[in-house]
């Protein structure tokens, strides 16, 4: 059976980076991080949210992402083969890739079935 152990991180899509950190970090407390080439995320706690701007998302990214979506990534132990497996066999359709994040080593799967988008 596949089990999704813990919440890794969201991503969440904004339209305006720095007035989402102003109210997040500003008003609710969060702390803002940055990486690398300006990339900003939210922490508070153990938990991360990672900021996307409308139009200009870091791969790997929901397939059509907007303002005000979210990605959940979630962690497990099984090795990627058996997750895509066991959710195509479910009817799930799923695109693989390399996750090059420094913060996000390992692989990332997307998957599909009609309108829903699991990423």
């Amino acid at each position: 059976m596949m089990l999704a152990e813990q919440f890794d991180h969201l991503v969440l899509t904004v339209g305006d980076i720095e007035a989402t950190c102003a109210f997040y970090g500003g008003i609710l407390g969060m702390k803002v991080i940055e990486f690398a080439g300006g990339r900003k995320a939210l922490q508070f706690g153990t938990q991360k949210v990672n900021l996307h701007r409308a139009g200009a998302e870091i791969e790997p990214h929901a397939r059509r992402p907007t303002p005000g979506s979210a990605d959940i990534c979630l962690l497990t132990s099984l090795p990627m083969e058996q997750v895509v497996s066991r959710l195509n066999d479910r009817g799930w359709i799923s695109s693989t890739g390399r996750c090059s994040a420094p913060e996000q080593p390992g692989r990332f799967c997307r998957f599909t079935s009609g309108t829903r988008t699991a990423t």
